[in-house]
């Protein structure tokens, strides 16, 4: 499974196995963009089994499920529950994940009603 953000010079990637469950961060200029081959090549960032949040803020929440709960921690759980049900195949769980940069994801739920910016790293359980 791949998560890429198309919109930048350096497209970052989180890559996960589904057999393995292993997760791998990696990042590349745009090959319109980069002088060099080495630059237009896929480099390995960061390799876990887990995400980690490590700041998250909710930008919208219709909802109100997000008013006395630890943000950071559920917002961790709701990213390696996508990641690892999207890695099996299954599609049970339509809510979306989009890269904004090296560490930065952006969760949310297809109806417009919860979207959290986080800064992550991966981990190890």
């Amino acid at each position: 499974m791949t998560i890429a953000n198309e919109m930048d010079d350096i497209h970052t990637a989180v890559l996960v196995d589904g057999e393995t469950g292993v997760l791998v961060i990696t990042s590349r200029h745009d090959s319109q963009g980069a002088w060099t081959q080495k630059e237009a090549d896929w480099k390995v960032r960061q390799v876990g089994t887990i995400v980690i949040v490590e700041d998250a803020e909710v930008a919208l929440n219709r909802n109100d499920e997000w008013g006395d709960i630890d943000t950071t921690a559920e917002t961790e759980s709701w990213a390696n529950l996508v990641l690892n049900e999207r890695a099996r195949g299954s599609a049970e769980y339509p809510d979306e994940l989009t890269l904004d940069g090296r560490s930065s994801l952006t969760l949310y739920e297809p109806d417009g009603s919860t979207r959290v910016h986080t800064t992550i790293s991966l981990g190890h359980n």
